[in-house]
């Protein structure tokens, strides 16, 4: 169980993704200037842009890169360049039409992301079917570093023209061993060092939006909610060696708890990983059970027990609409048990004392979610034994199952 608990845990953490909402604009092909908070992380930014006109709405629209001519926040810019280039297969293969060492330019209109931004030049990067494509503008003029894979007698050949486009329009000043050049790989970190240099060599400000990172806002990552509820038991309590000694009972109690839902890399609400805390407030039975001539004829049964609840679940939302979600969740529960199963015996005092080891157990909920509010409905199937056992009748091994359904309503504060 304990293996199980801690491989949701890496899951989880390793499907955190950013997907904060930043302050910024987009102009359309039309000239028409959108104000809006737009997501810049946790997708690709080549097909739609999702955005809010307001931060704190929770209705997200998206808009067609197609539509668009610019999108610019305080770190991350994108704007629209007619270029020349040759779109290549996966991991930069040349078709099987142009598999040779010349290129065959054909004109692209392209939503490019700027990588450095420099007084004279502008680094550009274009990413399309698992490729890089990187682009330099100088003087109005803009042109794709040349580089494709081709392939000749089943081996594979690199044709490298950005290095010589580099030497004729970027040449450094300050490094003059010989090969550097060839030192230039075709891979973004590469190339930004090598147009910093270039910068830095004519003594001009740049900015690197490369390596700008941007934390993702806590209230995107987790919300907090407190929860208050009703609790149900239904219980039954075996002694091992003696079917005579069976019994059950039914109560019901109080519940208050606590969710911190961690949310995993979407646009709508999808999924997420839940810690929670659950306390069920004590409750007490007293049965009074004739257990027949074999047994002594009156026992009385005191439960005197409460729960507290350490949960670790993944939940999967459906939506319904923009503020409202159909959950369900599945997880571990580790189950802390308190109080004790009390048996005493009329005829002579005899008495077993019965306090619950801690406890592992599936955990299972439904729920409704509206805005702010939750609504579930949860249900734990737990089963153990006794710690401390204390029996005058010669009876050793007592065990317990449990069933718990709780009704609960919360309350999103974070």
């Amino acid at each position: 169980m304990k293996k199980i608990v801690l491989t949701l845990l890496l899951v989880s953490l390793n499907s955190f993704a950013q997907s904060t909402f930043r302050k910024g604009f987009m102009k359309t092909k039309a000239d028409t200037k959108i104000d809006a908070y737009i997501m810049v992380f946790g997708y690709n930014i080549q097909e739609k842009v999702y955005y809010k006109t307001n931060k704190n709405s929770s209705k997200i629209h998206e808009i067609s890169v197609e539509e668009l001519n610019e999108l610019s926040t305080e770190k991350t810019k994108y704007i629209r360049k007619q270029v020349s280039i040759e779109f290549l297969e996966k991991n930069m293969y040349a078709k099987n039409q142009n598999n040779s060492n010349k290129f065959n330019l054909s004109t692209a209109n392209l939503f490019l992301k700027i990588e450095l931004d420099a007084k004279n030049f502008t680094f550009y990067s274009y990413e399309k079917d698992g490729n890089e494509y990187y682009f330099v503008e100088k003087n109005n003029t803009i042109n794709w570093l040349e580089f494709k894979k081709i392939k000749n007698n089943n081996k594979t050949f690199e044709v490298r023209n950005y290095r010589k486009q580099l030497l004729d329009e970027y040449k450094l000043k300050s490094v003059n061993k010989r090969g550097y050049i060839g030192s230039i790989k075709y891979k973004k970190k590469s190339l930004i060092e090598y147009f910093l240099k270039y910068a830095n060599d004519e003594n001009i400000n740049s900015k690197n939006f490369s390596k700008i990172t941007d934390s993702r806002d806590l209230k995107d990552l987790i919300s907090i909610t407190p929860k208050i509820g009703y609790s149900f038991y239904n219980q039954d309590t075996k002694a091992v060696q003696s079917n005579s000694f069976n019994s059950s009972f039914n109560s019901n109690n109080l519940n208050v708890g606590l969710d911190i839902e961690l949310f995993f890399n979407t646009i709508y609400k999808k999924n997420s990983f839940i810690f929670s805390l659950q306390h069920h407030f004590k409750s007490e039975t007293k049965d009074s059970i004739n257990f027949g001539a074999s047994s002594p004829v009156n026992v009385e049964i005191a439960n005197n027990i409460g729960l507290t609840n350490l949960i670790l679940s993944y939940r999967h939302y459906f939506k319904i609409s923009d503020e409202k979600y159909i959950y369900s969740n599945a997880g571990v529960a580790y189950n802390l048990h308190s109080g004790s199963t009390k048996y005493t015996y009329t005829n002579g005092n005899e008495e077993a004392n019965l306090t619950y080891n801690n406890t592992y157990s599936l955990f299972l909920s439904v729920g409704l979610n509206i805005k702010k509010y939750t609504v579930e409905l949860n249900f734990m199937p737990i089963s153990g034994d006794f710690k401390s056992k204390t029996d005058n009748e010669g009876i050793s091994d007592w065990k317990f199952k449990r069933s718990v359904l709780s009704f609960n309503i919360g309350y999103e504060i974070f």
